[in-house]
């Protein structure tokens, strides 16, 4: 709804909801999103580990015939 806020003037949950809150001069309450940034970054480190797989997975085949060729042309 246009206008609204996320303050509450509900002080009792305050301390029956724990952090999830914040109390503001007693007795209106602010929704704390501060976690939604931990969540932001754990989906970026699962996309990156999710890139650095796939490219593992197709370039590995690759890099050791590469390698292999290389290690044939020095006679190892």
């Amino acid at each position: 709804m246009p206008g609204r806020s996320l303050w509450v003037s509900v002080p009792a949950y305050c301390h029956f909801l724990g952090s999830d809150l914040k109390s503001q001069s007693g007795s209106d309450l602010v929704i704390d999103d501060s976690g939604a940034t931990a969540v932001e970054y754990a989906l970026l480190i699962a996309l990156i580990a999710a890139v650095v797989v796939g490219t593992v997975t197709l370039l590995g085949p690759v890099v050791a015939g590469l390698y292999a060729s290389v290690c044939d042309e020095l006679g190892c």
